[in-house]
């Protein structure tokens, strides 16, 4: 009897466990540099981030390239130069928006309107990679 109950109580956890949907966050750490004197920023800025499926197309809501994604994050502590943000935190990444497309992040930073060349472009970690062949 108590191996029946351990085992309708195991199938329960791993029937809940599928179910469970992990927050689709990713790190990101840059280092931010004034762009009249190429020295390193510090304080509280703001930043816009966007995933577009192009490299180069001006994203602004990304004329010629299509927006995957947009985040805006207030008040980002930026310490000689270096900051560290989840994206997704903010405004939900889906896996759809990543499924089967390139995808480049664009980033601009407060007071600059302007983007930061060149866009980033997201790849998969090799634990990832293992992860989506067992999938297929």
């Amino acid at each position: 009897m108590l191996s029946k109950l351990i085992l309708a109580v195991a199938t329960l956890l791993i029937g809940t466990a599928g179910a469970v949907q992990l927050p689709l966050k990713v790190n990101f750490q840059g280092k931010l540099l004034d762009p009249a004197t190429n020295n390193p920023r510090s304080g509280s800025v703001d930043f816009t981030f966007r995933l577009c499926n192009n490299p180069t197309s001006v994203c602004t809501p990304c004329p010629g390239a299509v927006c995957l994604w947009e985040e805006s994050q207030n008040s980002v502590p930026v310490s000689n130069g270096v900051f560290s943000v989840q994206l997704g935190s903010k405004t939900a990444i889906l896996p759809d928006m990543l499924a089967g497309a390139s995808a480049y992040l664009s980033i601009t930073a407060s007071p600059d309107a302007s983007e930061m060349t060149p866009r980033q472009q997201l790849v998969m970690s090799p634990y990832a990679y293992t992860a989506a062949q067992l999938v297929q």
